[in-house]
């Protein structure tokens, strides 16, 4: 789950170039920008993303990219895979706040704005909710 950026979906049907995927991967800062299913990139790149073999908005629902800073609550219309989601504590210290996330994902681990690492159901939670388990 990521906060910002453009974000990029890495699981894509299309056939993307050796040098985009080794670029991408060392840009990986995980799980601060690269959750395991989705990039968030501080940084437009579309026209190099397209010559990775990305596809943008041209593909419409189907697109691999967005920029979720522009088109912030129209993003998860923009795109079918990406949603934004309240993420709410489970133990105290700590705020509740929003974040990007595939769809259907299974990343259960978040950075907060703070740079700290928790995971649902231990510390957070967001929807589908689950409770604090242990």
């Amino acid at each position: 789950m990521i906060h910002w950026g453009f974000m990029l979906r890495v699981d894509t049907p299309h056939t993307i170039t050796q040098e985009g995927w080794k670029w991408l991967l060392s840009e990986a800062r995980f799980p601060f920008n690269f959750d395991g299913e989705i990039f968030g990139l501080g940084f437009l790149l579309e026209d190099q993303l397209r010559e990775f073999g990305f596809r943008g908005s041209e593909a419409g629902q189907e697109a691999d990219f967005v920029d979720v800073d522009r088109v912030i609550h129209a993003a998860s219309e923009a795109v079918n895979w990406l949603e934004l989601v309240a993420v709410k504590p489970l133990v105290g210290g700590l705020k509740p706040f929003e974040a990007w996330k595939l769809k259907n994902s299974g990343v259960y681990d978040v950075a907060t704005f703070d740079d700290q690492v928790v995971t649902k159901g231990t510390q957070v939670d967001w929807p589908p909710l689950i409770g604090k388990i242990y």
